[in-house]
């Protein structure tokens, strides 16, 4: 959801200009989506144990989105960047 939605946006306006702190949970916001739909993808009959594990990744993707929509959020991220 927030990694295609950062790269329609990429195509469409360009790199957004975040600063080191955005840029990197930028990038960790993506690098955590990948994960969690590997994880989804890798069993089509998870364990409990994978089902423990996609639920602290979803932990982990709402502490750096706090479950805004991803519009809101990068907006969110241009404005701490000009702080």
């Amino acid at each position: 959801m927030y990694a295609e939605y950062f790269s329609r946006i990429v195509k469409l306006r360009g790199v957004p200009n975040l600063n080191k702190n955005q840029f990197i949970r930028y990038q960790k916001i993506v690098a955590i989506e990948y994960y969690l739909k590997q994880l989804k993808n890798e069993n089509n009959n998870p364990k409990d144990a994978d089902y423990t594990k996609m639920f602290e990744v979803e932990n982990q993707l709402q502490k750096f989105t706090g479950n805004k929509p991803p519009a809101q959020l990068l907006e969110e991220m241009l404005k701490l960047s000009l702080e």
